[in-house]
């Protein structure tokens, strides 16, 4: 089900108990695909954006990140390095 860029942060900070940072000002008005690389997977942004995600989440920001969510009109969240390591990990750790 499609959402908002806020929205989407809102889920973000639910799941992961910290708020991300979030570059969305030329992001599209709803998000339907999102790409999740953990830790310091910034770099992949260029990849997800071939792939025709709305939105990139990873653990750490660079300038250049922001520039390319920017250039590729994608919503851009960076979450915290272990949070979003954890984040992809918990269900296997719980059984």
């Amino acid at each position: 089900m499609p959402v908002s860029g806020l929205e989407l942060a809102s889920w973000i900070e639910a799941r992961l108990g910290r708020k991300p940072l979030w570059c969305g000002d030329t992001g599209p008005d709803t998000v339907s695909r999102v790409a999740w690389c953990t830790g310091g997977g910034q770099s992949f942004i260029d990849a997800a954006a071939r792939f025709g995600v709305d939105a990139f989440i990873t653990g750490e920001v660079s300038e250049q990140t922001i520039h390319s969510a920017r250039e590729q009109g994608l919503h851009f969240y960076a979450a915290g390095h272990h949070a979003t390591e954890r984040a992809a990990f918990a269900p296997s750790a719980n059984g």
